[in-house]
């Protein structure tokens, strides 16, 4: 799992070019019709060229907006980590800690999470099982 680390930074790379390619000058509203078609135009961003590899052993599948404004960033880890047995507490504390960090200091990102959106990432094995998930929500941000 430590070679999951090194590759959030690349991730939230990622991440925050889309949010300024996708969130330049668009006007703020509580409307959750407005709020949802705002989050639509993130997702379609960040969903170009997908799949694509995002470091020798992590594949980011999908970027879905799904119910309740979450989206949900899907990678498959092709290393040896290939089971949730692989990740203790200590690790789950530090992805969230470096997802925290990256993010909640992006003011890109701190647009969407406004919104009332929350990003979860889950990290699925070869074979699609699930090894873990964080998820970030502006209350984290605070």
């Amino acid at each position: 799992m430590k070679r999951l680390l090194p590759v959030l930074p690349l991730l939230f790379a990622v991440i925050t070019g889309a949010c300024l390619w996708q969130g330049n000058g668009r006007p703020s509203s509580s409307n959750d019709d407005a709020d949802e078609q705002y989050l639509g135009a993130f997702a379609k961003g960040w969903s170009q060229g997908l799949p694509r590899m995002e470091g020798p052993n992590m594949r980011l599948e999908s970027i879905v907006l799904s119910p309740g404004k979450r989206f949900v960033f899907t990678i498959t880890m092709l290393g040896r980590v290939q089971s949730s047995s692989a990740v203790d507490a200590t690790v789950r504390a530090r992805l969230f800690s470096v997802a925290k960090q990256n993010y909640c200091h992006d003011e890109a990102t701190q647009k969407v999470l406004k919104r009332g959106a929350s990003l979860e990432t889950r990290y699925l094995s070869k074979d699609g099982q699930l090894i873990t998930s964080v998820l970030l929500t502006a209350a984290d941000c605070k």
